[in-house]
């Protein structure tokens, strides 16, 4: 990844990502979810609006589900590249700052947009054929022609003088917009060097990109899959509650239930929490694991246990409600906790004392 030299060990340096996103980025999101919110709005616009030039038409199936509409005058719009640019446009506003996703300055980062979505596809494409080479020659033919990977070398040279400018004025202490980028740059060590900030920067983006594009797409099918869920997500939306999400980051139990239904059924990974044996293992049952091996949790399986889930090959936008929830909808929760809450039970985030 543009040259990128990561090292494979754990220490210290894992702990600038836990107080840059776990601590700062949770403090200052709801500085950060204004402009995030206008930043979709104008991209949604956007999209629809290139779907309008092309069919000539303001009537627009903005995802091809469900009945064919076309007769009526409808176009289809693909849902893949539509959220992708969507959740590009909101999460460069949050890693990276306003002036990635302010509309009056959209068209100068286009290129950079762009790049953004498209990074993560090119880096875990490349990673999946370069595991399957031999060993012996695995880490020369990555170094060589990961140097190609063209999208990350754009947002490479369109950071380095961002994090550059960025890392001379906290030296001056002046004082600017609050994003991912300058909690990262406060919580590095004093020895990392701008292109290593960069480079783990992107690689923060591409880890959270690469899994936030597939469940929002995942999101918005469940949606108009199960359209009886379209009215009362809308009315919590135009309600205090979102008021209360812009003012404090927390808020739309809804929508986060709705949020984890969905991910819950449309695991992009089967497994999850992947850890390798540092020395040999026999657990009580007498399953034994050897030096070396890859361990990891069938995390897809257990999210459709019927052990854990009632009826768990079935939709239930309320299954995730909290209690103060449940006398409205007349349902019982399977658990009392947010989207964005981690532990044993709900491993999106990790495990131990690294999760997120």
């Amino acid at each position: 990844m543009a040259g990128f030299d990561w090292r494979n060990q754990r220490g210290s340096d894992g702990t600038v990502f836990v107080r840059a996103l776990r601590s700062l980025g949770t403090v200052n999101l709801p500085k950060i979810l204004p402009h995030i919110e206008s930043g979709i709005a104008d991209q949604i616009e956007r999209e629809l609006e290139g779907l309008r030039c092309i069919h000539g038409t303001d009537r627009v199936n903005t995802f091809g589900i469900g009945e064919d509409l076309t007769a009526k005058g409808y176009q289809s719009a693909p849902v893949i590249a539509m959220v992708k640019s969507a959740v590009g446009r909101a999460g460069s506003i949050a890693f990276f700052g306003a002036e990635f996703g302010q509309i009056e300055a959209f068209s100068q980062n286009k290129t950079f947009l762009e790049a953004a979505i498209n990074v993560s596809d090119e880096v875990f494409i490349g990673a999946e054929f370069f595991r399957l080479l031999p060993e012996s020659i695995a880490g020369l033919t990555t170094k060589v022609f990961s140097r190609n990977h063209r999208w990350a070398q754009i947002m490479f040279e369109m950071l380095l003088p961002l994090i550059e400018d960025r890392r001379r004025r906290s030296k001056a202490e002046t004082p600017f917009t609050r994003d991912v980028v300058q909690d990262l740059i406060e919580s590095a060590p004093g020895d990392w060097s701008n292109s290593r900030c960069v480079h783990e920067i992107i690689a923060l983006w591409i880890g959270g990109f690469g899994t936030l594009g597939p469940a929002a797409t995942y999101a918005v099918l469940d949606l108009y899959g199960h359209a009886e869920n379209i009215e009362p997500l809308r009315d919590e939306l135009q309600g205090p509650a979102f008021s209360a999400l812009l003012a404090t980051g927390q808020g739309l139990p809804l929508m986060d239930s709705f949020l984890q239904e969905s991910m819950r059924l449309s695991m992009s990974d089967s497994t999850s929490v992947q850890r390798k044996a540092l020395s040999d293992f026999t657990f009580s049952d007498g399953l034994r694991v050897s030096k070396g091996d890859w361990v990891c949790v069938p995390w897809r399986a257990m999210m459709q246990d019927p052990r854990r889930f009632e009826e768990p090959s079935k939709f239930n936008a309320s299954r995730f409600l909290s209690s103060s929830e449940v006398s409205r909808q007349g349902k019982a929760p399977t658990r009392s906790a947010q989207l964005t809450d981690s532990g044993d039970h709900w491993l999106s985030w990790g495990t131990g004392r690294i999760r997120w």
